[in-house]
């Protein structure tokens, strides 16, 4: 196991991933702490970053087992019922590769889903039909792949994820 610096675990400790067991959080008494074998982080499984694998690079050289991503409703589902996950495909492919699980946020609204004037795909659908039909061709198409799902992304912090209200809707979630 590769010793990584407390600001590495204290920045990849904010990002919310959940594991059977987390890093300890408690102030490292030396600069270096071993990194516990289920660390999980968050970053986005889209493959338009210019430096994507220069991120598996550091998750193989951190020893991450877990990467949570969303899988964009908006972009999967461009159009209703017509379902692309291209963008995602290699991305996948890759970290199970790596042996890196992918925990997959089933992400967002969906402009086309909404009744809400300018919506974009931070507006949850007026019907949940919409986003179940997407959510179970998602996992259809990732099985055996993927086995681990979040459904939304803080539908309590409606300013950004759960539109238009800003204490967003848990309850609809």
């Amino acid at each position: 196991m590769k010793p990584v610096s407390p600001i590495v675990v204290f920045l990849l400790a904010l990002t919310g991933c959940v594991t059977a067991s987390t890093p300890d959080l408690e102030a490292p008494q030396l600069p270096w702490v071993e990194v516990t074998p289920d660390l999980c982080v968050a970053r986005g499984l889209s493959t338009s970053s210019s430096n994507l694998q220069e991120s598996f690079d550091v998750l193989g050289q951190l020893g991450v087992t877990s990467l949570r991503g969303g899988l964009q409703w908006h972009r999967i589902e461009p159009t209703p019922g017509e379902f692309n996950f291209s963008a995602y495909e290699p991305v996948v492919d890759d970290l199970l590769a790596m042996g890196v699980e992918p925990l997959a946020l089933l992400a967002y609204g969906n402009p086309w889903a909404s009744d809400y004037p300018d919506a974009d795909h931070f507006y949850p659908p007026e019907d949940p039909a919409d986003f179940a039909a997407y959510a179970g061709a998602t996992a259809e198409h990732f099985a055996g792949r993927i086995r681990r799902y979040e459904i939304w992304n803080e539908q309590n912090a409606g300013y950004r994820f759960w539109k238009p209200e800003l204490s967003g809707d848990p309850v609809a979630s």
